[in-house]
């Protein structure tokens, strides 16, 4: 019973892991990824870790970042229009965010060298 109490836990802390993994920031990294989505006319918001979660297209209008209230650590955010018109504005967690090289959409926490498990490899998109 132990066994199978300890195997669960494991299971449990390990898909948590993989949740906000680069939503809270140190003040240099949201700077610097602050300029590189500001050159972005599109993301992918998708958590490829994350069961049925759809990806959702972006046409960004603006993007910044703010302190998050807790200890040095800072959010990113941004807004946009969604394939819908819909105006929208999203705090973002940078290992769920891809960005567009014609076809193949990249994560932008790995392309900025922050550590994170994006669950996906560069990806083919048809937008």
């Amino acid at each position: 019973m132990k066994r199978t109490l300890y195997v669960l836990m494991m299971l449990i802390s390990a898909s948590v892991s993989k949740a906000d993994q680069l939503a809270y920031l140190s003040e240099s990294q949201a700077m610097e990824a602050v300029e590189f989505l500001k050159e972005q006319n599109r993301v992918i918001l998708w958590c490829a870790c994350c069961d049925n979660e759809a990806q959702q297209l972006i046409s960004v209008s603006n993007v910044n970042y703010k302190h998050t209230g807790y200890e040095d650590f800072y959010e990113i955010y941004i807004e946009g229009i969604d394939e819908e018109g819909i105006k929208k504005t999203c705090d973002l967690d940078l290992a769920y965010v891809h960005f567009l090289i014609g076809k193949k959409a990249y994560c932008v926490g790995k392309v900025l060298g922050f550590e994170c498990d994006p669950c996906t490899e560069p990806f083919y998109h048809s937008y």
